[in-house]
């Protein structure tokens, strides 16, 4: 039995706002969820940065994104599918060395995707000649992490989201957190390195 994982990243830098959950507004840096959605459906690694700090106390941030994957066993053909996780993350309060934060990750595979992103509409579709993976799941996690802490949602295909607690400091200054992955040279032992939920 045996899965081709050939990686992909796509790096989403969410900051969660002192403001938020009726936090007062501090000067200083401000609580950060730094979500990486590992894609294993494309060769090369690609790295794209967001900083979202517009959060309400009901909103949050989703983050969301559509790739191919597939499942490939020894005695079978390999059946295809496109993943669409959708993933939701709330600040519900800052602790002395990190944060409290609340995940749900709303995770399909089907043989055709749409994602709808800054008006932009992107399909992904499988060929109808092959086996096809259909699922559905919902992941709801609510954790305390310390800055510079990592752990992992591990999603089954060789995918993965990796969530990082970070301050997030004010123009100029310099980096206070580092997370425990080197973005730079991403690779399966950095994420595996990471602590799974």
């Amino acid at each position: 039995m045996g899965r081709k994982k050939n990686l992909g990243i796509i790096l989403v830098s969410i900051c969660l706002l002192s403001a938020c959950s009726g936090i007062p507004k501090a000067q200083g840096p401000t609580p950060g969820l730094q979500t990486i959605i590992v894609n294993p459906g494309v060769k090369k690694p690609l790295l794209t940065s967001d900083l979202i700090n517009d959060f309400s106390a009901d909103g949050g941030s989703v983050l969301s994104t559509i790739y191919e994957i597939r499942d490939c066993r020894i005695d079978t053909e390999c059946s295809l599918g496109v993943a669409k996780p959708e993933v939701s993350s709330n600040l519900i309060r800052q602790l002395p060395d990190g944060i409290e934060v609340s995940i749900s990750v709303k995770y399909s595979v089907a043989a055709n995707q749409v994602l709808e992103l800054g008006g932009t509409t992107t399909r992904i579709s499988v060929p109808g000649n092959v086996n096809h993976i259909s699922e559905s799941r919902l992941e709801q996690r609510q954790v305390s992490m310390r800055y510079g802490d990592a752990k992992r949602l591990d999603l089954g295909y060789g995918d993965s989201i990796i969530f990082c607690a970070r301050r997030v400091p004010t123009a100029g200054a310099p980096e206070m957190d580092r997370c425990p992955v080197d973005l730079r040279n991403f690779g399966r032992e950095e994420i595996n390195a990471t602590l799974s939920f």
